[in-house]
């Protein structure tokens, strides 16, 4: 009896983890334990993944290409011992540019000995005469065309997964991120140039970055209009969070993050800048007992509607949920959009990333103890849910 009983249970949980994984299957990460997600546009992701092996052997990593769901290319490699973890991710080729059909990479060879620099108050371990870098298109074949970027330089430190590569073009100093090139006009100063660690498009023709003036350890905000710099300025100073999060709105206006988040159901502060650069109102992100986050924004081209997409979690009652908030012209809420995640996974901190084309993808990691593979899953293929748990902007 109790032989059969052990098997009913067993089937049971296999039924659990499997109906778990189904709900997701066209969009699991299977290769590696630790993940970086790049997802091109509404059909195309890349993601490098790397294995730790808590040995001394060296650490293989696997860049994959996914095409709706299906594995498209595959590239692999190994990570010398040497290399520390910062370091040896630069080794693993990443997304450069895509133009909705072609895909190029960029990735380092190291040419001599390991060097570190300070940079405000971190000691980092990678100097830019230690590496070449190099861009490469990534064929049927692997990589191909390779050629070295001039006086490249990498920055480490996004909070979305992304790496941000600046170096000397033809037309100037240049800033790849998330698939597109971005002309740095002399107007900005080389030592800012050297620490741009965002790009954000905005929309016909508008970017604004993201600087870190060193010497103050403030973040600066730079529109560049067409390859001409509309404003620059320094963000407030806030010792707490320094590095504040950007998100960028219509016509060169943006939200910034204010505050120190310390993980609880207290609201989230979003100071709003119009296209001038000149601050004009904070907004209030509330839910009712869940734990809200802005991620990131989109500015549809065609229309000009802000969207601003977060997540609402509440890991005590198995609420988990990503949403989408479309901003009007006066920035109220028009319309809220709310999709469930699998509460299988338990996932307190999934993370929205954005598409060069301005697609959503929502990245849900396994914090149960099931054994339950992430997924890197379009925000519009998660089940609507029937509850908005509260969600507002208040004024």
């Amino acid at each position: 009896m109790k032989k059969w009983l052990l098997i009913l249970l067993a089937g049971i949980m296999l039924a659990v983890i499997a109906s778990a994984g189904a709900e997701y299957k066209n969009y699991q990460i299977t290769e590696g334990n630790w993940w970086d997600c790049f997802p091109l546009d509404s059909h195309n992701t890349v993601v490098a993944a790397r294995l730790w092996n808590g040995d001394s052997e060296p650490d293989p990593w696997y860049v994959c290409w996914y095409r709706d769901g299906e594995l498209f290319r595959e590239l692999t490699g190994e990570i010398p011992d040497q290399e520390d973890d910062r370091t040896g991710k630069l080794l693993i080729p990443y997304p450069a540019l895509w133009d909705g059909e072609n895909l190029s990479m960029y990735f380092c060879v190291r040419k001599g000995e390991l060097k570190t620099y300070t940079q405000g108050s971190l000691i980092v371990a990678h100097d830019p005469g230690s590496f070449d870098t190099y861009m490469a298109d990534w064929t049927e074949n692997g990589l191909e065309n390779l050629h070295i970027l001039p006086d490249a330089w990498f920055d480490e430190y996004d909070q979305d997964f992304r790496r941000i590569v600046v170096y000397s073009g033809s037309k100037g100093r240049t800033a790849i991120y998330n698939g597109n090139e971005t002309i740095l006009p002399d107007s900005v100063p080389a030592d800012l140039k050297e620490n741009v660690v965002r790009v954000l498009p905005v929309d016909n023709g508008i970017a604004l970055l993201k600087v870190l003036d060193n010497v103050n350890y403030r973040s600066q905000a730079v529109c560049l209009d067409h390859g001409r710099e509309r404003y620059r300025i320094t963000l407030p100073q806030n010792e707490l969070n320094p590095n504040r999060i950007l998100l960028q709105e219509k016509n060169g206006g943006f939200f910034c993050m204010d505050g120190f988040r310390g993980g609880g159901y207290e609201p989230e502060y979003l100071m709003h800048y119009r296209e001038d650069g000149q601050y004009d109102r904070t907004l209030v992100l509330v839910g009712d007992n869940v734990v809200v986050h802005a991620h990131a924004s989109a500015t549809d081209s065609g229309s000009g509607i802000c969207t601003v997409y977060g997540t609402a979690v509440a890991d005590s009652r198995k609420v988990y949920t990503a949403f989408a908030m479309e901003i009007d012209e006066n920035l109220n809420v028009s319309r809220l959009d709310v999709r469930k995640i699998d509460p299988s996974y338990g996932d307190y901190s999934p993370v929205i990333l954005i598409a060069s084309d301005g697609t959503p993808y929502v990245f849900i990691e396994n914090y149960s103890d099931k054994p339950l593979w992430p997924v890197l899953i379009p925000f519009s293929e998660l089940k609507k849910s029937d509850k908005t748990y509260g969600l507002r902007l208040l004024q």
